[in-house]
């Protein structure tokens, strides 16, 4: 009897100690702004405010150093591609299936010295068709991240960019992966948008 309560009593104090040890949302979240932050500012990255209208974007196909433009909800893209217009002048619209290849990086392991990286990007396997979302770009703002399955941050871009855009993209966990919004881990993906498959 008395070893079960020994055991009992250092099961509790271990239990005690790691609800101490974790963090409280708060401390998450700004464990994430601060990943972001410094991401941000390292390796000469700058930030805009997206082009007036009739100005062009800078991309890695006209500029050195493109910059990482913010769009809304905490998300920016820096674009090495912007891709092309379709039949009818446009970007993508409402209803098209987009397909999208990624790799992706945890910016908070990035920002403690970890770097380490998942996604589809090099998959000839074909399992990478199943990675597509139905375009609506009507549907902004955090609250509705979590009633998509891969997070409207991904599709913000597709405002500015065509098919076959390559770009970097810097999502918060709030607009990601809905399986993952409470885990509160900012990702940088870079990520390949096509209307078909390749």
């Amino acid at each position: 009897m008395k070893f079960f309560v020994t055991v009992s009593i250092l099961l509790a104090a271990l239990a005690f100690s790691a609800c101490n040890n974790s963090k409280t949302y708060i401390e998450l979240r700004k464990e994430e702004d601060n990943a972001i932050d410094k991401f941000l500012s390292s390796d000469d990255h700058w930030v805009s405010n997206l082009p007036a209208d009739g100005e062009e974007f800078e991309t890695a196909e006209n500029s050195d150093n493109p910059p990482y433009y913010k769009l809304e909800d905490g998300v920016y893209m820096q674009i090495q591609s912007i891709g092309y217009l379709d039949s009818t002048n446009t970007f993508f619209v409402s209803g098209d299936k987009v397909y999208f290849r990624y790799t992706r990086m945890s910016l908070t392991s990035w920002a403690d010295g970890t770097i380490s990286t998942s996604g589809n990007m090099s998959d000839a396997s074909g399992s990478s068709d199943t990675y597509y979302f139905s375009y609506n770009p009507s549907v902004t703002g955090s609250t509705y991240s979590v009633y998509y399955e891969y997070g409207l941050g991904i599709e913000y871009p597709l405002k500015y960019v065509g098919n076959g855009a390559l770009l970097y993209l810097i999502v918060p966990s709030k607009m990601g992966f809905s399986s993952e919004v409470s885990s509160v881990v900012p990702y940088l993906y870079k990520i390949k948008y096509n209307l078909k498959e390749n």
